[in-house]
């Protein structure tokens, strides 16, 4: 029974290790750029949002030493300019849902001693170089 048991957990430990994850398709790659397009306006609204609150704060009451309206300000500018990244990647994830497409693609197929052209479904991925 323990051999069983063994074999059984080994047996599962082996198909999950050698499985693949399925290729990402066009929707997958739009609804990623979509979702950073809109994480990426959510942290420029906010963060230009907390620069001018503090900003306004601050010059409302300067004292001489660092208070808590210029550290919100700072960080302001802090998040708004952490959503150059993040639209820059949302921007190469929409140019690589638009590189790839399903085609069908002909290929020489060996028949009877002859090459026949046959129609072939594919995924093909545009490489600008």
């Amino acid at each position: 029974m323990k051999k069983i048991i063994c074999a059984f957990a080994l047996l599962l430990i082996v198909l999950n290790s050698f499985s693949q994850m399925p290729a990402p398709t066009k929707d997958y790659y739009l609804k990623k750029s979509k979702t950073q397009k809109t994480v990426g306006w959510i942290m420029l609204g906010g963060g230009v949002t907390m620069a001018t609150i503090g900003f306004i704060n601050y010059n409302n009451d300067p004292s001489g030493i660092i208070n808590n309206s210029l550290i919100v300000s700072l960080a302001g500018i802090g998040v708004a300019l952490g959503s150059i990244p993040v639209f820059l990647s949302a921007g190469h994830f929409s140019r690589k849902a638009a590189a790839i497409s399903f085609n069908n693609q002909k290929i020489l197929y060996p028949q009877q001693n002859v090459f026949v052209l046959k129609s072939q479904p594919t995924l093909t991925l545009k490489i600008n170089l």
